[in-house]
Parts: C-alpha cells; sequence; structure tokens
C-alpha cells in the first residue's frame, strides 16, 4: 500500500461510517532475460481478497457525550469483513504486469470507527508475454489458468487512520 487517507463521515442520516481511500501499487520487478529472447516472467492480476477489521476501541461516537453510550453488540456484527473476489480485478481491470510494469489504483472502505487495518492478497496468474490486459466482462484465458499457473500475491496489513483519531 502507498498510501491511505481518511476522506471523511459519509452524509447525515445515514449510519455514521468514516470512509477511507488507500492506493495499492503492483509492479513487476523480474527483468528482461534477453537470453532465452523473451520478457521475461509475465503475470496477470486476476482479483483480490481482502480483510478490513475495524479497531475496538476507536469507536466515532460523533456528537454523543461518551463512549459508555455505545454497546459492543452495537458492533458485533460489523468488526471484520472478507471480500473474496478472485476474478473481478481491481477496479474493473485485469492488468498484466510485463517486466518493469506496474499497476497502480486507488479504492476506498467505510469502517464505523476512526481506525481499522486492511490485509489480504491479489489472485495471480503467470500468462504468456503477449497476454494483454482486460477489464471485468472481456474474456480472459487466465481465469481458466491450470492450477500451477496460479497464485496469490500476499500484501501486508496497512492502517486505516482518521485525522481526528488520537
Amino acid at each position: 500500500c502507498i498510501g491511505t487517507t481518511a476522506v471523511g463521515h459519509l452524509s447525515p442520516g445515514q449510519d455514521m461510517k468514516n470512509r477511507f481511500s488507500y492506493r495499492i501499487r503492483i509492479e513487476n520487478f523480474n527483468e528482461k532475460n534477453d537470453e532465452l529472447k523473451g520478457e521475461g516472467p509475465t503475470y496477470q492480476l486476476l482479483g483480490r481478497k481482502w480483510k478490513i477489521a475495524e479497531d475496538r476501541d476507536k469507536v466515532d461516537i460523533g456528537d454523543a457525550a461518551n463512549y459508555d453510550e455505545y454497546e459492543e453488540d452495537d458492533f458485533e456484527d460489523d468488526r471484520e469483513v472478507i471480500v473474496n473476489a478472485p476474478t473481478t480485478g481491481v477496479v474493473g481491470h485485469l492488468p498484466v504486469l510485463k517486466p518493469g510494469d506496474c499497476f497502480e489504483y486507488m479504492s476506498g472502505c467505510d469502517l464505523k470507527t476512526l481506525t481499522g487495518t486492511m490485509s489480504g492478497s491479489f489472485h495471480m496468474a503467470a500468462v504468456d508475454e503477449g497476454t494483454r490486459s482486460a477489464q471485468v466482462g472481456d474474456p480472459v484465458d487466465a481465469l481458466y489458468a491450470p492450477k500451477d499457473k496460479l497464485f496469490e500475491l500476499p500484501v501486508s496489513p496497512f492502517r486505516l487512520v482518521s485525522k481526528t483519531s488520537k
């Protein structure tokens, strides 16, 4: 993750939530292999899996006088969300990364708390160097690749922190 930003609260009348944006950069650090007269390993991003967790002790109490007005049950079901989207790329794209290529995107999530953590992985496939990037809805051969061509690229945990958290 390159960075995160607390964007602000959702509009009044909805449940109080904090909106966060994050920027991710994926880069293929492999080099061209001139001896093999090829580009070197090329990969396609197929999807992602995110674990989004709210911090228990950083509830956004809004205009409430104190934290005691909130019950533990208010957040029991919303503490952790798993997003598993193995075939929908990221923000509608299924980019192909040749050696030296990178792909960067921004997305976001909403939390009831002022802080949280995200971690996860990208579903990837080793592909031929002639494979083209795609968008959701395009035919993507790598979605049907043999299991030995598929792998998960882990994303280390990163923090989501509101500017108003202490």
